[in-house]
């Protein structure tokens, strides 16, 4: 991909470095006379113009300079504002890696009630949201002599690999307390210490007191029945188990969306001063910026039992398949977006 680009990115350099020293007077063999012709002035850096855009790539400012009468260099950056986008999930239980169901979140809700005072609700909202800030390098190249208003453009954005995020709201914030609290308690009755014996018997609740292995093997069994909780993504690619979101250590469900730091870019536009005095333009812009074939959807929110590493961080365009619901169509939009559509209108003001 990176190669393809540079090969669509070096022409257009190429010709603005020859348009660039077309400008310049011609070296020729002739004598020179006392009225030698009269020949353009090179533009370098002889005005400075400061843009403000708005488009795809959000809200940014940037400055042009030229570097010919026929080239120009603009530099600045561009936020895209958080604009929320909410998803809600259903909250199940599943029995270690090989089911999911419904039936039994309320016989599990009903427990974590009794024993802790929580109550749960059956549904989280997580609002996903643009994260995305670029500077950006480009140059414009005006091809045609006699007509200064298309130009073509190449350039690099560079910017943090995160453009995205996704994080539960703070409403929900109680639930997924309780869900984790919950979890800690099935894995405390149901998990194993490196000898194979049961937590419950090895590890003491409090000091010196431990849990009587009556009431811990009944506990054991219900637990084991209500299954764990959690929000049913998907299922992992090749095995088929179910891949469960669970509240982290910081008790919230998150995730990124993740791209190249750098991203090599490519368009063309079409603009003009708008007064007499040719101190204001407009141009509007289109193009495609690289970045790096499509983005990651990674979270570090997988069920314990369902990863070989709690810290895995799992990739929803990679990893996992059978996304339903709004999810699975922002999935399938990402992965088909190997590239970032950029449509970008601009207004200029000509500083000097």
């Amino acid at each position: 991909m990176n190669h393809f680009v540079t090969k669509l990115i070096l022409p257009i350099v190429f010709i603005g470095t020859s348009l660039m020293c077309s400008t310049a007077s011609p070296i020729t063999g002739e004598q020179p006379t006392e009225n030698p012709p009269k020949t353009k002035r090179f533009d370098l850096f002889n005005h400075l113009d400061l843009g403000v855009t708005l488009g795809t790539t959000g809200v940014g400012v940037e400055f042009a300079l030229p570097l010919g009468d026929r080239v120009k260099v603009r530099a600045g950056v561009a936020y895209m504002p958080p604009v929320k986008v909410p998803l809600h999930f259903d909250i199940m239980s599943y029995n270690g890696s090989e089911a999911v169901s419904e039936g039994t979140f309320a016989k599990a809700q009903e427990l974590l009630k009794t024993m802790t005072g929580f109550d749960i609700n059956k549904e989280v909202t997580v609002d996903g949201k643009p994260d995305m800030l670029n500077f950006k390098l480009l140059i414009d190249v005006y091809p045609f002599k006699n007509n200064k208003h298309w130009h073509f453009t190449a350039g690099v954005y560079a910017g943090p690999k995160r453009i995205a995020t996704a994080v539960n709201s703070l409403k929900d914030a109680p639930t997924l307390v309780g869900v984790g609290m919950y979890n800690s308690l099935y894995d405390f009755f149901n998990g194993t210490d490196e000898y194979g014996d049961p937590l419950y018997m090895s590890k003491p609740i409090y000091g010196d007191y431990y849990i009587d292995p009556d009431v811990g093997d009944a506990m054991a069994q219900k637990l084991l029945g209500y299954g764990r909780m959690g929000v049913h993504m998907g299922d992992y690619k090749g095995t088929g188990k179910p891949f469960m979101m669970v509240p982290g250590n910081d008790a919230t469900l998150r995730a990124e969306a993740l791209v190249d730091k750098f991203r090599p870019y490519i368009g063309f536009g079409y603009g003009g001063f708008i007064d007499k005095a040719k101190r204001f333009s407009v141009s509007v812009e289109c193009g495609a910026m690289f970045w790096g074939g499509h983005p990651k959807i990674v979270t570090y929110n997988g069920a314990k039992d369902l990863a070989e590493d709690a810290d895995y961080p799992v990739d929803l365009t990679r990893d996992v398949e059978n996304i339903g619901g709004k999810v699975g169509d922002y999935v399938k939009l990402i992965k088909a977006l190997k590239v970032y559509p950029v449509l970008d209108f601009r207004i200029s003001y000509r500083i000097f």
